[in-house]
């Protein structure tokens, strides 16, 4: 399974809390991706480098097969929340 990490950026944060400014997607290509249940947002674009800066569980698991894509819409896909 391949993807590229995608580049993205957060509005100002407000209330601890940001959320992506625009669309951010991943297609599955070379196999399925399977059932996708987490995220991380990572420093670094390439796979195996950087270092992970945040991660959470998506508010619903998906199946993604060969050739589906997955998209965090801005403004409402990612939201980081500090506690």
């Amino acid at each position: 399974n391949n993807y590229s990490r995608q580049a993205i950026n957060f509005n100002s944060a407000s209330s601890g809390s940001a959320t992506n400014t625009g669309d951010v997607s991943f297609t599955a290509s070379g196999g399925d991706f399977g059932t996708v249940s987490h995220f991380g947002i990572w420093d670094n674009a390439s796979h195996g480098a950087g270092n992970l800066i945040y991660y959470g569980a998506l508010t619903a698991s998906k199946t993604i097969a060969d050739g589906d894509t997955i998209k965090f819409n801005s403004n409402t896909g990612i939201t980081i929340t500090e506690d």
